[in-house]
């Protein structure tokens, strides 16, 4: 059995993986449903929640900004918040090189 990669590194592939399969309705919706892509990216399972947590201190000094009460509701908004960010940073590219291709 092949063992579970927890790595953000690994979370961060795949979204981008998945962002750039659907990127012309991405953009063409000027990422309005991007978020969605983010939630689909993030296991339903607390035990893979927590170890995606422990197993990269980058998320450690997060702090959650969406008033999550439980520790395990903070964990899952801090991974929500770290791979938006790497969704948006995404857009923002795909956004700009759509632009100078216009030009």
């Amino acid at each position: 059995m092949k063992e579970k990669d927890y790595s953000l590194q690994t979370l961060e592939q795949e979204l981008i993986e998945e962002l750039e399969d659907n990127k012309e309705e991405i953009l063409e919706s000027n990422g309005d449903y991007l978020i969605e892509y983010v939630h689909s990216n993030i296991s339903v399972y607390t035990y893979e929640q927590i170890m995606i947590y422990a197993n990269n201190s980058d998320l450690w000094h997060m702090e959650s900004t969406l008033g999550g009460t439980t520790i395990q509701q903070q964990i899952v908004e801090v991974i929500f918040e770290h791979l938006s960010g790497v969704a948006y940073k995404w857009l923002d590219e795909k956004q700009q090189e759509l632009e100078e291709a216009e030009e």
